[in-house]
């Protein structure tokens, strides 16, 4: 059972559902709906897709919820959290919303990384550990701070998004950042996301130098720690081609990690039967 970790879904900024007064920029100019991307995962035989509502569009979730009703059995969510509303978040029945699964947070940006270390987000570690909600993250530069989080709590289970590279493609090398993941090593509760490489490189299919980066993680973290994914909406390649990469007849993986890095392992994590 193929499983896409991570995809995006937006509609417009409208004055009926503005976007926040300062945002990110869209992967696309256009929205980008769930039934372009279950015409995709179909096409290509992915059957399950994880929502990762975008941070463009604010702490909301409710396009993946209407998603995740349409399409019964396809989707799920890791649903957006605003950090400093502690008060009016009540962790205890966050999974009780259609298709939820857990939260996710982005420390893309240099101003968010003292979140992580100045006590900012210990609300929510705390109450995620102890509800058992899964929490995907985006801090790149910052993989110390999150193994510090990770032994601090090791009941949490955190799975860091894209490797934890940086936003900005062209001023990345994947390399050197899958080196800077060593602090995690020894953290069993810590999981990788291994999604939207074809981003950041210049390579085509089968991208001979991905495949080594591909290796090297889950020859360091083991595939029962890794999830593919694909961040479909800026993924610079066919669909198609990058999920030809997790198949063990592509020669990457052997089959018994396709089948976990495929799908298994990211079910297990988030709990998704």
């Amino acid at each position: 059972m193929l499983c896409d970790a991570q995809v995006h879904i937006w509609g417009a900024d409208t004055k009926e559902r503005p976007w926040p007064s300062v945002h990110g920029t869209p992967h696309r100019e256009e929205p980008y709906g769930a039934a372009e991307i279950i015409t995709e995962m179909d096409r290509a035989g992915v059957e399950r897709a994880v929502i990762v509502p975008p941070s463009w569009e604010g702490d909301r979730n409710d396009l993946a919820v209407d998603a995740v009703l349409t399409y019964p059995g396809r989707f799920a969510i890791m649903g957006r959290v605003d950090l400093f509303k502690e008060k009016t978040t009540n962790l205890d029945t966050w999974l009780k919303t259609p298709g939820m699964l857990g939260v996710r947070l982005t420390f893309h940006r240099p101003e968010m990384w003292p979140w992580l270390t100045d006590g900012s987000a210990e609300w929510l570690w705390r109450g995620a550990e102890r509800v058992g909600l899964p929490v995907m993250m985006l801090a790149p530069g910052q993989s110390a701070a999150i193994a510090s989080i990770a032994k601090r709590y090791p009941e949490l289970q955190i799975v860091v998004d894209h490797l934890n590279l940086s936003t900005d493609p062209h001023a990345e090398d994947v390399g050197p950042t899958i080196d800077s993941l060593a602090p995690m090593v020894d953290c069993p509760n810590v999981a990788f996301k291994i999604s939207a490489l074809p981003c950041y490189t210049d390579e085509s299919f089968p991208f001979p130098v991905l495949q080594g980066h591909i290796r090297r993680v889950i020859d360091t973290f083991g595939p029962e720690r890794c999830m593919w994914g694909s961040d479909i909406s800026r993924l610079t390649c066919d669909y198609i081609d990058w999920v030809s990469i997790f198949k063990p007849e592509t020669g990457v993986l052997s089959a018994a990690e396709a089948e976990l890095v495929g799908g298994a392992t990211l079910r297990r994590v988030l709990n998704w039967d």
